[in-house]
C-alpha cells in the first residue's frame, strides 16, 4: 500500500495500491445510480402489472398496515395509540404523506404501495452515491468499490423485497446507516447527534449507532489489543449467549415470540448451540482484543459524551411522550434475538448470506483482516461492530439492514487489500446475481397463510425466520456452494491473502 502522508493518527490508510485499477471514476457513479434506477422501474412494473406483490393486505402485507395508516391519517396516528416500536420508524411514512398529500393520493392504497417503492428505491441510489464518494474517499481500487456496491444493492433484501415488500422503514434504515458510514470515513462528527434524531423515529439503531461514535471519537493512536482480555471476554460471552439461548427456549412462548420458536428443530438443537458457541467465540474474539477499558477510556471524548447524553435523554422522553403501551420490551426483543441463534446450525449465518449475498460469506472467510482494518478507525467502530456482531446472531436477517453498509464496508476494504482485479469483480458480479434471486418470481399464488406451506414458503424460504428444514437445507448448501467459489478466489492473488 502507498503511504499517505496526509493522514492523522489513527485515520485509515486504503490508498490505492500500485497495482491495482485506479479508484471509482463519475462514470462509474453514473452506471451505479442508472443500475438501481433501471432495476427499480423494472421491478415496481413487475410487481403491479405480473403480480410480483406480497398477496397480503393489498399488497400492504402484515405489521405494514401501521405504517399505512400513519400516511393515510398522519396526525390521529401520532397522537393515537402508536406503541414504541411504531413511533420509533414514523419518518418513512410521513415522508411517503407529504410525496402525496398535495395530489390527494394518501388515501389510495395502489399510490401508496408506488410511493413506498419509489422511496426505497431512491434511496438506495442516494446510497449509491454516499458509497461512491466513500470509496473515493479511502482510495479504494475500483474493483473494490464496484465489489461494495453489489454487496449493498444486488441483494435480496435491498433489490428484490424492496419492490415485492415495499410498505417498510427497513430502506429508510438502510440509507442512515450509509449515511453513518459516510459521516465516519468523511469526518463529519458533528453531522452525527442530527442523524441521531432522524433516526430515533427512522429505525431504532441509529440513535444509539450514532451517538455511540460521537462520544468515542477522540483520536487514540494506534489500539493496543489484549490477547487475553479477549479470549476471556468472548469466553464469556460465548457462553453467556449460548445459556442464554437455552434459558429462553425452555422458558416457552412466556419469553420469545411464538413465531420465533416455531422454527426451532428440537433434534438439531444441541448442534445448533454447539456452533452457536463456537461462532460468537471465534468472532467476537478479535474485536474484544481491542474493545479493551484503556482503549475505550483514550477515545471517549468526555464534552460529546455529555451531549450524547443530552441529545438520547431528549429522545427517550419524546418517544415515551408519544407512545402507548407495547408488549414489545427490550426483554422481549432480546429473547427473540438469543433464540435466534439456536434455531437451526448456523441458520443465523444462512439467513444472512441468503439476504445480504456472497459478502457476508467473504467476510467470515477474512474475518481477522477485515477487525485489523477496522481498528485503524479507532475503538468507537470497533465497538459498534462488535454490537452488530453480537445482534447478527439472530435469525432474522432484515433486523441487520441499517448495520449492513458497516460490513460492507469492511468486505471492500479485505478486497482491496487482496488485490483484487476485474476478473474476480466479475465473478463476484455473477455470485451476487444468482443469490438475489431477482430473476426468480416470489409470488405464485394467493397465501395461505401458513408459511411452512407453498406458495407462502416461496417468500419464507429466503427469510431464517421462516424456513422450513428442507428450505434452510438448500439455502444452506447453496451458500457452501458459493463459500468455496470465494475461498478459492480469496486464496488466488498470492501468499499475502489468508483465510481466517
Amino acid at each position: 500500500m502507498l503511504k499517505n502522508e496526509s493522514l492523522e493518527p489513527g485515520e485509515a490508510d486504503f490508498s490505492v495500491r500500485g497495482d491495482v485499477a485506479r479508484s471509482l471514476t463519475r462514470a462509474d457513479l453514473m452506471v451505479m445510480v442508472a443500475l438501481v434506477a433501471i432495476s427499480g422501474v423494472a421491478l415496481i412494473l413487475w410487481s403491479h402489472l405480473g403480480d410480483e406483490l406480497i398477496p397480503v393486505n393489498n399488497g400492504v402485507a402484515y405489521d405494514s398496515k401501521t405504517y399505512a395508516q400513519i400516511t393515510r391519517e398522519p396526525l390521529a396516528s401520532l397522537f393515537g395509540g402508536l406503541d414504541i416500536h411504531r413511533v420509533q420508524r414514523v419518518v418513512p411514512s410521513l415522508v411517503v404523506f407529504l410525496m402525496l398529500a398535495p395530489f390527494g393520493l394518501h388515501t389510495s392504497t395502489t399510490a401508496l404501495l408506488l410511493a413506498f417503492q419509489v422511496l426505497n428505491y431512491t434511496l438506495i441510489a442516494l446510497t449509491a452515491v454516499l458509497w461512491w464518494a466513500t470509496a473515493r474517499r479511502l482510495g479504494l481500487s475500483r474493483p473494490a468499490g464496484w465489489i461494495g456496491f453489489l454487496a449493498l444493492f444486488m441483494n435480496y433484501g435491498l433489490l428484490k423485497l424492496s419492490a415485492y415488500y415495499p410498505v417498510l422503514t427497513d430502506r429508510p434504515g438502510f440509507f442512515l446507516g450509509m449515511v453513518l458510514v459516510w459521516a465516519v470515513v468523511a469526518k463529519k462528527h458533528a453531522l452525527l447527534p442530527l442523524i441521531a434524531v432522524v433516526g430515533a423515529f427512522t429505525w431504532p439503531t441509529v440513535a444509539y449507532s450514532a451517538l455511540g461514535l460521537y462520544a468515542l471519537s477522540r483520536p487514540g493512536g494506534t489500539l493496543r489489543p489484549s490477547r487475553w482480555w479477549g479470549v476471556a471476554t468472548a469466553g464469556a460471552l460465548a457462553l453467556g449467549l449460548t445459556a442464554g439461548a437455552v434459558a429462553v427456549y425452555r422458558c416457552g412462548e412466556g419469553c420469545a415470540s411464538a413465531l420465533m420458536r416455531a422454527p426451532v428443530v428440537p433434534a438439531l438443537l444441541p448442534l445448533s448451540l454447539v456452533v452457536l458457541l463456537l461462532w460468537v467465540y471465534f468472532a467476537t474474539r478479535p474485536l474484544l482484543e481491542l474493545v479493551t477499558i484503556p482503549n475505550v477510556l483514550r477515545a471517549i471524548d468526555w464534552r460529546r459524551l455529555l451531549i450524547a447524553a443530552a441529545v438520547m435523554l431528549a429522545i427517550v422522553v419524546v418517544q415515551r411522550s408519544m407512545a402507548d403501551p407495547s408488549f414489545r420490551t427490550v426483554s422481549r426483543t432480546l429473547y427473540n434475538t438469543a433464540l435466534g441463534g439456536a434455531v437451526k446450525p448456523a441458520g443465523f449465518l444462512v439467513a444472512h448470506s441468503v439476504f445480504y449475498g456472497p459478502a457476508v460469506l467473504l467476510l467470515v472467510l477474512t474475518w481477522r483482516r477485515a477487525v485489523s482494518a477496522l481498528s485503524t478507525y479507532g475503538v468507537g467502530m470497533v465497538a459498534l461492530v462488535l454490537g452488530y456482531v453480537v445482534l447478527a446472531i439472530t435469525v432474522e436477517a432484515r433486523i441487520l439492514l441499517n448495520e449492513w453498509p458497516f460490513f460492507v464496508l469492511l468486505a471492500a476494504v479485505v478486497v482491496d487489500q487482496l488485490g483484487w482485479k476485474a476478473r474476480q469483480a466479475w465473478i463476484f458480479a455473477a455470485l451476487s446475481f444468482v443469490m438475489s434471486r431477482v430473476w426468480f418470481p416470489v409470488y405464485h399464488g394467493e397465501y395461505t397463510g401458513d408459511w411452512r406451506k407453498f406458495p407462502d414458503q416461496f417468500y419464507g424460504m429466503s427469510l431464517g425466520l421462516k424456513m422450513t428444514l428442507t428450505s434452510y437445507s438448500v439455502m444452506a448448501a447453496a451458500s457452501l456452494g458459493v463459500g468455496l467459489v470465494l475461498l478459492w478466489l480469496v486464496r488466488r492473488p498470492g501468499r499475502e491473502a489468508r483465510v481466517d
